[in-house]
């Protein structure tokens, strides 16, 4: 190492002489300018930083005994910034020198392989951590749907037509079952259907409200006469939709709901489920929860020299 010193000691008076050789030695001493980038290409000019910051760098680390640089790129620098100029032979030799003399880049290729075997090992883990992500997410999904009560939906039709070009009301009511099977009437829908030969005006819309707080018989006329329903008839068709939803919501078992009205269709049963947005979330949350740590310890491993 000593020798290593003696030597770069030495380079250091071989390059002042070759450049002021040839006359790339500033007399007087330029200014020494503030500079970020490398060989202060954004300040000065290439061989003012070597008379300004390499050659008094290279003395003082022969004085000093402190560690050689490991890494340099001197010489091929050069060669880029006096492209053409065959009279620097004699800098660049010099340049290419002091790069020999720094140790070989033992640590970065060290570096290197840490990286690549780190970044093996982020994809591989990652992948693998990706997997069991969703199936925790999966298993924890379908115990939050155990929150979500089972829906029983029952639809009734009419048989009072509020209108020559309309069809009997139709009453759906959605009832949330508990674990001890009891039902909670939750949602009624009225819904009127034009005629076969009227379809061609459009749907229309059908009229929601919550179970417990039904409208009134002119809410419901009122709606119906949007369609053109005739008031004598709505009226009545109000009265059938409204007591058939009357009996549906002082149900509490399936056969009560299912008798609230002679005209009832098939009860329809929607098992307890998530929404659709809760085990992609939980997917991403799970992943991020171990792709963050390990990720950085990783990165951090990587980064050793």
């Amino acid at each position: 190492m000593a020798d290593a010193h003696h030597r770069i000691g030495g380079l250091a008076d071989d390059l002042e002489k070759a450049m002021r050789d040839l006359g790339a030695w500033t007399e007087p001493t330029p200014p020494l300018r503030p500079f970020t980038m490398p060989f202060a290409m954004d300040s000065m000019p290439f061989e003012h930083w070597l008379q300004l910051v390499l050659v008094p760098r290279m003395r003082e680390i022969a004085a000093t005994g402190e560690p050689l640089p490991r890494r340099s790129n001197l010489a091929p620098h050069a060669v880029r910034e006096w492209d053409g100029r065959d009279d620097v032979g004699p800098i660049v030799d010099v340049l290419r020198a002091i790069d020999e003399l720094c140790p070989p880049a033992r640590a970065e290729t060290r570096g290197d392989g840490r990286r690549l075997v780190a970044g093996v090992a982020l994809i591989l883990g990652l992948t693998a951590w990706a997997v069991v992500a969703i199936q925790i997410a999966t298993h924890v999904a379908s115990a939050v749907s155990s929150a979500y009560p089972a829906l029983v939906i029952q639809t009734f039709s009419g048989a009072i037509a509020p209108g020559p070009d309309l069809r009997p009301l139709r009453v759906t009511v959605t009832a949330a079952a508990a674990d001890d099977e009891t039902l909670r009437p939750k949602m009624t829908e009225l819904v009127v259907l034009r005629s076969m030969a009227t379809m061609r005006n459009g749907p229309t819309a059908p009229m929601r409200f919550t179970s417990t707080a039904p409208p009134t018989v002119a809410d419901v006329v009122a709606w119906l006469a949007g369609y053109g329903a005739e008031p004598t008839a709505a009226e009545r068709a109000a009265d059938e939709a409204l007591a058939i939803v009357d009996a549906a919501v002082k149900a509490r078992t399936r056969p009560e709901l299912h008798a609230a009205a002679p005209t009832s269709e098939a009860l329809l049963e929607v098992m307890p489920a998530t929404p659709g947005w809760v085990a992609p979330a939980l997917t991403v949350a799970v992943f991020l929860l171990g792709a963050v740590p390990v990720t950085w310890s990783l990165i951090r491993w990587a980064g050793r020299s």
